[in-house]
């Protein structure tokens, strides 16, 4: 008896999405995963098929569009996936009474606070990346009332790209490198973002839950990219 039912996961191969299902196939869970080839969830019509045929109780939207400094070159394409794709995978989870885990991002805010953010703070994205997750958010809490949005913060891990990797790879090509220190997150390692996510779906499929909404989730310490470096 699997722990908690059937999970659809979206964006499977990417670095967070592998994870997922590493983590909900080590607790028990019946995965059925879906990279972008197998689910391309700006196609509303192969969404719906694909939440109808699994039919899942909890369904985790890893698939989304993360070139941050492209988006600023075909926003279109970041809306289609982050904010028009999260919605029409929203409607299809409210058809089958599947809830929703959403991965968003600390790109909704606009860094200018010092600490950190709080779940109810104000989002004021400054980048397309930013403003296509908001609108995916928004979409996804108009569509679906048992969903979760999960914000998450300066991802690294295995796969993928990320600042992890993009640092040692220099490193192991220059003498001297410069990062900047004038920005401070927390970096967070997918790893634990799928282990958070699992937490939250095991909760989401306990009879009588109602705790839908935004989450933030991140590890410590927080650091600049410099001491991250």
């Amino acid at each position: 008896m699997a722990r908690g039912g059937k999970v659809l996961i979206t964006g499977a191969a990417g670095q967070v999405g592998s994870e997922v299902v590493r983590v909900f196939e080590a607790s028990g869970w019946e995965t059925v995963p879906f990279d972008s080839r197998g689910l391309d969830i700006t196609d509303p019509v192969t969404v719906d098929r694909a939440v109808s045929a699994v039919g899942p109780v909890v369904v985790v939207n890893c698939a989304a569009y993360t070139a941050v400094d492209k988006a600023e070159e075909e926003p279109e394409r970041a809306y289609a996936v982050n904010a028009r794709g999260a919605g029409k995978l929203a409607e299809a989870c409210a058809r089958t009474r599947a809830a929703l885990i959403h991965l968003s991002t600390d790109y909704v805010f606009d860094g200018m606070k010092r600490g950190a953010y709080a779940e109810d703070d104000i989002p004021a994205p400054q980048g397309a990346y930013g403003r296509s997750k908001l609108q995916g958010e928004t979409e996804v809490a108009g569509s679906l009332a048992s969903h979760i949005i999960l914000r998450v913060s300066w991802v690294f891990g295995a796969t993928g790209h990320n600042f992890v990797k993009t640092i040692l790879r220099l490193a192991s090509q220059r003498e001297r490198l410069t990062i900047v220190a004038d920005q401070r997150g927390c970096p967070t390692w997918a790893g634990h973002i799928a282990e958070a996510v699992e937490f939250l779906a095991s909760r989401a499929v306990e009879e009588g839950f109602s705790d839908w909404g935004i989450y933030h989730y991140c590890d410590k310490p927080a650091t600049t990219w410099h001491g991250f470096a």
